[in-house]
């Protein structure tokens, strides 16, 4: 399966209304425009912007049916859609592309995603997390998604 069609799998928590982009682009937008170095909502309305042929020629895409999404689609998709379900359908992806891997070096860090933070500097707060797991030798990544408050990366690395 492709990575697109796994994007197809995740929920739109969006309304229909007012839709203009489809979930799966905004993802796979995004997804492409980070790998290039384009981070953040702006930023990544640029690369929409320089890179639009190019991207609607890659994804065989109508240019005079297809909008690429704006910053404000980029918010609103990031600040509702499920985290962990793009996560999930990474990792299905990754996989499936993935040689065996036993036996091999793995790279792990985790990633603290600054606009989660809840609780200040008090014994409540809580961050989500994203933890990678890059197998050296294949050059393959696994993703899981944790919140602070609840497991450690340690944790996370050992599953």
């Amino acid at each position: 399966m492709t990575l697109i069609e796994q994007l197809k799998t995740i929920v739109d928590p969006r309304g229909k209304r007012g839709q203009r982009h489809p979930l799966w682009l905004t993802l796979f937008v995004s997804l492409l425009g980070s790998l290039c170095g384009y981070e953040g909502y702006r930023p990544l309305a640029k690369f929409c912007l320089i890179h639009r042929q190019t991207i609607l020629s890659l994804l065989d895409l109508d240019p005079t049916q297809v909008a690429l999404p704006s910053y404000s689609t980029f918010r609103r998709v990031f600040q509702r859609v499920d985290a962990q379900a793009w996560v999930n359908v990474f990792n299905v992806w990754a996989i499936g592309h993935a040689p065996d891997l036993a036996g091999q070096l793995w790279s792990i860090d985790g990633k603290s995603i600054k606009c989660t933070s809840v609780g200040g500097n008090t014994s409540q707060q809580d961050f989500a997390t994203l933890v990678s797991v890059y197998g050296v030798e294949a050059g393959v990544v696994q993703l899981d998604l944790m919140h602070n408050a609840q497991t450690s990366e340690v944790e996370v690395a050992k599953r």
